[in-house]
């Protein structure tokens, strides 16, 4: 596939790396990134491919684990994976919040929209100081409606409410639209890929016979 300026992408086919560092049900932090491997084999990983003339992948940059301190950024991972992506001449769209928050947020929290909006901006300034010319793609924040759920319906993760889907949903929201105004303002080309999947969870029909045909929709 033609790069052009109507397509930004190198390649139809995409690849995708699971990325998620959010808490779990438990309440422990999951880095999926290393522990997946894809972080150790990163070359072994986009070198495979090649066969498959895939050029275009999706990687994560772990709010997480760039935002230990408030405000403070950590980003010598993603310069990482940004040189393995030029190495193998792979082009990489960012997700910048995928499942997972620094530990003193939730998107309860009343700052977690001016948070995010500081991250994308510090983002942007890192990724340009490393590639002035390239054509940036980011998901701000990923499947919004599935984070929503998990932790505003079913305590799943963070920040593990019972019907609050909707309260949780709101904050993400703003904190998406904050960011993408922010991130526009740093980067006026930048381009924005949102991912909503379209998912229908339903119960085990030997649990609850009864509720066997119902089934939920994530808020």
């Amino acid at each position: 596939m033609a790069f052009s300026a109507s397509n930004p992408f190198r390649s139809f086919w995409m690849g995708g790396y699971e990325c998620t560092d959010q808490l779990n049900a438990f309440g422990n932090r999951v880095d999926f990134l290393p522990l997946t491997g894809h972080l150790q084999l990163i070359d072994e990983d986009y070198a495979a491919l090649d066969p498959f003339q895939v050029r275009t992948v999706r990687e994560g940059i772990r709010w997480a684990q760039i935002e230990k301190t408030p405000y403070h950024y950590d980003f010598s991972t993603v310069k990482t994976m940004l040189a393995a992506g030029q190495r193998h001449g792979i082009q990489q769209v960012w997700d910048l919040c995928h499942f997972g928050y620094p530990d003193d947020l939730t998107p309860l929290h009343p700052m977690f929209a001016r948070r995010f909006a500081a991250l994308c901006r510090a983002f942007v300034d890192f990724y340009r100081s490393e590639r002035p010319d390239d054509t940036l793609i980011v998901t701000p924040i990923n499947e919004v409606s599935f984070i929503s759920w998990l932790g505003g319906e079913v305590r799943g993760t963070s920040p593990y409410c019972h019907h609050q889907g909707w309260d949780v949903k709101y904050g993400l929201m703003r904190a998406y639209i904050e960011g993408s105004y922010a991130l526009r303002e740093a980067d006026p080309g930048i381009r924005f890929l949102t991912t909503e999947p379209s998912s229908t969870l339903c119960r085990h029909p030997t649990r609850r016979p009864s509720s066997a045909a119902t089934c939920a929709r994530p808020t």
